[in-house]
């Protein structure tokens, strides 16, 4: 474990990082996991990443800020991302909605809080309690709520072959909007400024990623 002059956990999050990232590339060099179903996509990462960051989870878990935390749950949505074909870019929210998952630091922080039941105190120690036993849950993950209107709101099927899988998911999060759209700056989902650089016609809301231009057809 990294610690930094301020007892501060940051460091050793992003050499897990690291670690996990080094790995996830190893794996999708070996292992066919383009060709694979999502659910056991999910068991390779529950088995080969999960346990870096779960092994003492409970003395450092805790204890980190957002950047580390956002850095840690990068890892598991670029994980499933490059499953998707989607770039890194893309709403992290769309993908748990869609795959039925949650941030991992939520997994982490259920993990560690469940491990405290394991640890057996000597009866001289009867009455004492770990400095980072109460520590309050993270409130239940709702993606829907932060979901972006660009978005269906039903359930969507996830095939296993690499290729339809791409062409849906690249489509569902309006990948090539980019491409057409007049406003320069980096955003995410669509805005009302969002017009088409051809055409200018209006590329806001969810209907954004059926537009069809004459111009460029």
């Amino acid at each position: 474990m990294t610690l930094s002059v301020q007892l501060s956990m940051a460091k050793h999050a992003a050499n897990l990082v690291a670690k996990a990232r080094s790995r996830i590339g190893y794996l999708f060099y070996k292992l066919p996991l383009q060709d694979v179903n999502l659910d056991l996509l999910l068991r390779v990462f529950l088995c080969y990443i999960m346990p870096i960051f779960t092994y003492c989870s409970s003395i450092w878990a805790h204890k980190l800020a957002q950047n580390p935390t956002d850095a840690i749950n990068a890892v598991f949505t670029c994980y499933i991302k490059r499953y998707l074909g989607l770039p890194r870019s893309c709403s992290a929210t769309g993908v748990h909605y869609y795959c039925n998952t949650a941030p991992l630091y939520h997994a982490i922080r259920d993990i560690s809080a469940s491990s405290f039941t394991n640890i057996c105190f000597p009866p001289s120690m009867e009455g004492h309690q770990l400095s980072f036993a109460n520590v309050p849950p993270l409130p239940p993950y709702e993606p829907e709520s932060d979901l972006s209107e660009d978005f269906p709101r039903e359930q969507v099927f996830i095939s296993s072959v690499g290729y339809h899988r791409c062409k849906f998911f690249r489509h569902l999060f309006n990948i090539n909007h980019f491409r057409i759209c007049s406003v320069s700056t980096f955003h995410v989902n669509s805005t009302p400024e969002c017009t088409c650089l051809y055409c200018h016609g209006s590329l806001a809301g969810p209907s954004s990623k059926d537009h069809s231009c004459p111009e460029i057809e």
